[in-house]
């Protein structure tokens, strides 16, 4: 594996949803290149450091359409609304 093609992995490797045929592969690399396993250390402290932040609210005008909404609209799964 080059450390681009870890780098392309990486979100899947550090959310730990990486391919079984992928993850023996990155291991490797991960214990051959010590760039990489800084780039992956780093990643985790951002994402662990994003996943701290407060959540912003919503917009009110963003609430306010979504209330002018027909309870019909609302109420689809997200791939049923359409485009």
């Amino acid at each position: 594996m080059t450390c681009r093609e870890l780098a392309d992995l990486l979100h899947d490797l550090v959310a730990d949803e990486l391919a079984v045929e992928h993850r023996g592969r990155a291991e490797f690399h991960l214990g051959q290149c010590p760039a990489c396993g800084a780039l992956v250390h780093s990643y985790r402290i951002v994402v662990e450091v994003a996943r701290r932040l407060p959540r912003p609210a919503p917009p009110p005008a963003l609430l306010a359409r979504l209330a002018q909404l027909p309870s019909s609209v609302a109420n689809l799964a997200p791939g049923e609304r359409g485009p």
